[in-house]
């Protein structure tokens, strides 16, 4: 998975400070002369092939910037990295990556917290607190941010 339009630190995790919006001029004109035109309908047709094609992702990304939502694609990523180091057994690495998830994006008073139910961001504050962090500990909080991308900005 790709970075994102997000300026991230050593641990993967983005830093605090939103990244500056990059010039998006024509994006699909741009998109389709990377993939092709014949590749587009494949690539493009869902949200899961765009988070798996580096380029796509910055395109994305992008248009996220320019909606003003580019939080919940950090996050998603964030989360996908904290995943990766898990299941690397980096588990010093993986609470420290976790508390900074949520202190970024889950809390609700986070510098870029993400739209959640607050039952899913009680569910994953409970984790934190009580220091009993499981590779899953996002997973609600990350399918529902999905939804939101998906619904919302993929289909623009």
């Amino acid at each position: 998975m790709g970075t994102g339009a997000s300026s991230h630190n050593l641990n993967g995790v983005p830093q605090e400070q939103p990244s500056e919006p990059r010039d998006s001029g024509d994006v699909s004109a741009k998109l389709s002369s990377y993939i092709g035109d014949a590749d587009m309908e494949t690539v493009g047709k869902t949200l899961a092939n765009v988070l798996h094609d580096d380029i796509c992702i910055e395109y994305f990304a992008v248009h996220l910037a320019n909606e003003h939502s580019s939080e919940n694609l950090d996050f998603y990523e964030s989360v996908d990295h904290f995943h990766h180091e898990w299941d690397l057994d980096h588990k010093n690495a993986t609470d420290h990556i976790a508390k900074k998830i949520w202190q970024l994006y889950v809390a609700s008073n986070g510098p870029l917290a993400v739209n959640l139910p607050s039952k899913i961001r009680i569910a994953s504050e409970k984790c934190i607190i009580s220091n009993s962090i499981t590779r899953d500990v996002f997973d609600m909080a990350s399918n529902e941010i999905y939804n939101v991308m998906n619904r919302d900005s993929f289909s623009r």
